[in-house]
């Protein structure tokens, strides 16, 4: 009786774990499915920004989105637009409201065209922030928020920068008149060249310097004086000072920073100037 007991006891214990083996192997054949959302699909841990330099040709900026999933259907990602500067669509900038993303793909991008002419000065810069708005996919608790930064680009041609320009030096001296001389500008690189100045500082003698631009930055386009011979009779030289100047592709504007010394004796005739030279 003891034995029949005992071996009842085991095939129960038995016949329970085959059952709980079999539940739990239909638990996992039939598989978690985790929940689709949608986010900007870029490199960065969490909602981020970019600057976008908007050309002549207004070529699209392109915000790369992704769904965690695929679908057997197309799903349409809603976006809304806000920008604190005041950056208009069919102004500024031009956005769809909504992309599709195909049946059987995960990725698709959201083309941003900023548009040249809304943007007359250089100086002006716009921020846009773009949202993920719903649509057939909710958006991520995170990368759901993209900031663009809008800003003019022009691109740099030393031809157009030849002529006569008007000249204040230090904020109150001038105007007076400056330019740049008429097949002057060499290549030194792909962003960088020389160009020759005629009368800056105004100094009396009508001189004329060599000026280094470069444009490798599109946010910062920079303008340096190498050390040279300014007035020779006087013995007065010129170089750059301890600010880089900077120069505008857009607004053809630049600025000089640089000190005047003896070149005999190392000290300074006018040290730390500034000018300021406009179309």
């Amino acid at each position: 009786m003891k034995k029949f007991i005992k071996y009842t006891g085991i095939a129960i214990s038995g016949a329970l774990l085959f059952a709980a083996c079999k539940k739990n192997n239909l638990v996992v054949d039939k598989g978690i499915v985790a929940p689709a959302f949608v986010k900007f699909n870029t490199t960065q841990a969490a909602d981020t920004i970019g600057t976008y330099y908007i050309k002549s040709t207004n070529a699209a900026y392109n915000l790369p989105i992704g769904i965690t999933n695929v679908s057997s259907v197309d799903r349409t990602i809603k976006f809304a637009y806000a920008s604190s500067t005041g950056a208009t669509p069919g102004t500024q900038y031009n956005a769809p409201a909504s992309i599709i993303i195909k049946a059987g793909q995960t990725i698709d991008s959201l083309p941003v065209s900023g548009l040249f002419a809304g943007y007359p000065s250089a100086s002006r810069i716009d921020t846009v922030k773009i949202s993920i708005a719903g649509g057939d996919v909710p958006a991520s608790d995170y990368k759901s928020k993209y900031t663009l930064i809008l800003r003019k680009y022009c691109d740099v041609a030393l031809t157009d920068f030849y002529g006569s320009y008007k000249t204040i030096d230090n904020g109150n001296y001038g105007p007076y008149s400056m330019g740049i001389v008429s097949g002057s500008g060499v290549s030194t690189g792909e962003t960088s060249g020389t160009l020759q100045v005629t009368n800056l500082w105004d100094y009396g003698v009508i001189t004329t310097i060599t000026v280094a631009i470069d444009w490798a930055d599109p946010k910062s386009f920079k303008v340096t004086i190498p050390d040279q011979e300014f007035v020779g009779t006087d013995n007065v030289w010129i170089k750059n000072s301890a600010s880089v100047g900077s120069f505008s592709s857009c607004d053809q504007t630049f600025t000089f920073k640089y000190t005047l010394y003896y070149k005999s004796t190392g000290a300074n005739y006018y040290a730390n100037q500034s000018s300021v030279m406009k179309r």
